[in-house]
């Protein structure tokens, strides 16, 4: 049932993951909405379904606040994702313009600090970097630019005087005109190579790279792109990998960034592409000296972890001139790659060969896994790419030995031999990368030293029992596919209306508890590479067994689906933006607006039945019949009032119900302001959002 809803929408969490591992530049895009977060209508908006139609719902009035879930672009124009199947025009928002922060040129290799000034485990920026500043903050006495949320450098690394010359230069790095360009000479070896190397430069640094015997010289200018074409004739085959020694040792050992003009591979010095690693156009390489591998010159890319060359990308990928690569594979065959990898690695990370497999083979799966999926990313991949990665992971699966110690028993009443214990210690030594593992006096824990620090673990994940009735809540834990239908419960295992998972949903399991004697799970919702959080929810064991049973949904009738979707709306309307609702205290707001909640959910989710339906009509109508906002009626007109005791009484006595406040003390009133005292804090309020005078023409107020 595709249904097009206009409710109020109460809230969402949206939670990303990721480390900083570089910086932005300063060509930031201004974004129209902060997604994720509530943004502020600039003029009244209609609302508009997934194929750009307006739908017959009210217009939504300019100021209101409107939680954004999402952008989408709709027959060319851009559009943010307010609810299912709902959507507004970002001309409507306010814009949030970014562009014009500053930015700075790092001119020291740069560690990351938080707001502590303590030093957090990332990879450090490097030399020649630009980061846009955010703003700027002493810690300890010490000057520190902040580069994202709770992310510093230390200003004595950065430099703010060249950077708008030096980003200039970098992005107009392959733009320039190679008029200028020098021929070097053709150099011939005992191997009959001869290279013709056109670089675009002013005033050039020489290159000397040498492999396998052939001398190569070129002009390079460690601030332009080098614009190379090659002719090589040789006696013997050019396409044998070569290994690549460079005997540079002058300027040209400096980093740069170039501008990468055409997507390429990335290579090894074999001259064999990587699987998974491309340098993609429009993205800036940091790359130093030239190489000659199988007759091409490469630039050596450099690493963020350090200065280290961690493969070759080809001159021509920064030539424009160049052509780059072209799509050789179909959607169709792109899909069943997907596929294919879907199911190759399906529960290999909850698998006991993997969990108990040696770091190095856990991280060669990790790779394989990685690799496998960029290349079913990449658009240029090859048949022959898509098979060298299918090869790779099942390779990589079946060098995972992890395998438990099998123990009769069940998951709480076992007993371990001697040498069950041995064969514990050995996995938590090979887990954990350590050579004391020992058992607590109890037998129930281990005990390892790392990282100087003594460390325990439960013995039960090393742990397979022989009792098929045996069950360890511990093996459904991470991600999980839902295998059958069920409703989502609370922590006292009632069922959340308007919540459920389907059949083929991922989920992130975060933890187990039993709730009536019965093991349920909190969990995630997964939607893609997001993971949104959810709040006290939890599922029953069953959902992920196989022998489980779906949960019967009864879905209302469009009609039931219709008059509570029209309920919602005229009760939603009766109440936000009206004083019944804002001048409530903060209790009976936040009551409705969950009530209000989970009238969304349930309208929104075409599995919801009549009698989720009916339950929450009551609930809302419960709670709507606590809301009592109403302004101070007084005769007369606003201006020049003169307010008697028992008026400011009142005011005070509305201001502390409607923002949940106690011990309010009168100071002062003048005009349209109210001044007061709370905690020893003075504090004041616009009278016109508490009173209403009966003569008063200024209705936006009243």
């Amino acid at each position: 049932m595709n249904r097009n809803i206009l409710i109020t929408i109460s809230g969402a969490a949206l939670l990303s993951f990721g480390l900083l591992t570089g910086v932005t530049t300063n060509s930031e895009v201004s974004a129209a909405v902060k997604v994720g977060q509530s943004n502020r209508l600039e003029r009244n908006a209609y609302i508009y379904n997934s194929q750009g139609h307006r739908t017959k719902k009210n217009v939504w009035k300019h100021g209101k606040k409107v939680l954004v879930l999402g952008e989408k672009t709709i027959k060319g124009k851009k559009y943010a994702r307010i609810g299912r199947n709902q959507y507004i025009r970002l001309t409507n928002f306010k814009k949030y313009n970014t562009s014009s922060k500053p930015t700075a040129l790092l001119k020291h290799n740069a560690y990351v600090f938080d707001k502590n000034g303590r030093r957090i485990k990332v990879a450090s920026l490097k030399k020649n970097k630009i980061v846009t500043i955010l703003g700027t903050r002493y810690i300890k006495g010490k000057k520190y630019y902040k580069i994202a949320k709770n992310r510093f450098i230390k200003a004595a690394n950065a430099t703010t005087s060249i950077v708008n010359k030096t980003s200039n230069n970098r992005n107009n790095l392959n733009q320039k005109s190679t008029g200028n360009n020098t021929n070097t000479g053709n150099v011939t070896n005992n191997n009959s190579t001869s290279v013709n190397s056109n670089a675009a430069n002013n005033a050039g640094t020489v290159v000397t790279n040498t492999v396998n015997g052939s001398t190569v010289s070129s002009n390079v200018n460690s601030g332009s792109t080098v614009n190379a074409s090659s002719s090589t004739s040789s006696s013997t085959s050019s396409e044998k990998p070569t290994n690549v020694e460079n005997t540079s040792s002058d300027s040209s050992d400096s980093e740069k960034g170039l501008k990468v003009l055409h997507t390429s591979y990335v290579f090894d010095k074999a001259g064999n592409h990587i699987l998974g690693r491309y340098a993609i156009k429009g993205s800036m390489a940091y790359v130093k000296n030239t190489a000659l591998i199988n007759g091409k010159q490469y630039y050596g890319l450099v690493g963020d972890d350090d200065d280290n060359i961690i493969g070759y990308v080809p001159v021509s990928a920064f030539d424009k001139n160049a052509t780059g690569l072209k799509v050789t594979v179909s959607d169709k065959s792109f899909i069943q790659y997907k596929k294919d990898i879907d199911q190759l690695s399906s529960g290999i990370f909850n698998s006991f060969a993997y969990d108990l497999s040696s770091p190095a083979k856990k991280n060669a799966y990790r790779a394989a896994y990685s690799a496998a999926y960029e290349v079913g990313n990449f658009k240029y991949s090859t048949v022959e790419d898509m098979e060298a990665a299918k090869a790779n992971l099942k390779q990589a699966i079946k060098d995972l030995d992890g395998k438990p110690v099998v123990v009769e028993g069940t998951y709480d009443n076992y007993i371990l031999t001697s040498t069950q214990k041995s064969q514990i210690l050995a996995l938590v030594n090979k887990e954990y990368n350590v050579t004391d593992a020992r058992f607590d006096p109890d037998g129930k824990y281990v005990i390892y030293t790392q990282d100087a620090q003594r460390k325990t673990t439960d013995i039960r994940p090393f742990i397979r029992f022989e009792n098929k009735a045996s069950f360890n809540p511990l093996q459904y834990m991470g991600n999980q596919v839902v295998k059958h239908d069920s409703f989502v419960y609370n922590d006292k295992g009632q069922r959340e209306l308007g919540e459920f998972v389907s059949k083929g949903d991922k989920v992130r399991v975060s933890s187990y508890t039993k709730i009536n004697g019965q093991i349920y799970y909190s969990f995630y919702n997964i939607n893609g590479s997001d993971v949104y959080l959810t709040s006290d929810k939890f599922l029953p064991v069953s959902v992920f067994e196989e022998n489980g049973k779906d949960e019967k949904f009864e879905p209302a009738s469009k009609k039931e689906f219709d008059d509570f979707t029209k309920f919602l709306r005229n009760m939603n309307g009766q109440v936000y933006n009206h004083d019944i609702y804002e001048l409530s205290s903060p209790t009976d707001r936040a009551n409705y607006q969950k009530a209000s909640g989970i009238g969304s959910r349930v309208a929104n989710d075409d599995r919801s039945s009549q009698a989720d339906i009916e339950i929450v009509e009551k609930q809302m109508k419960a709670v709507f019949a606590k809301l009592n906002g109403k302004k101070i009626q007084i005769e007369g007109k606003r201006k020049d009032h003169k307010y008697t005791k028992e008026e400011i009484e009142q005011i005070l006595d509305l201001i502390a119900r409607s923002r949940g406040i106690k011990n309010i003390k009168y100071v002062g009133i003048s005009n349209d302001t109210i001044e007061y005292v709370v905690n020893h804090k003075n504090e004041q309020a616009d009278t016109r959002f508490f009173v209403h005078f009966s003569d008063d023409d200024n209705n936006s107020w009243n």
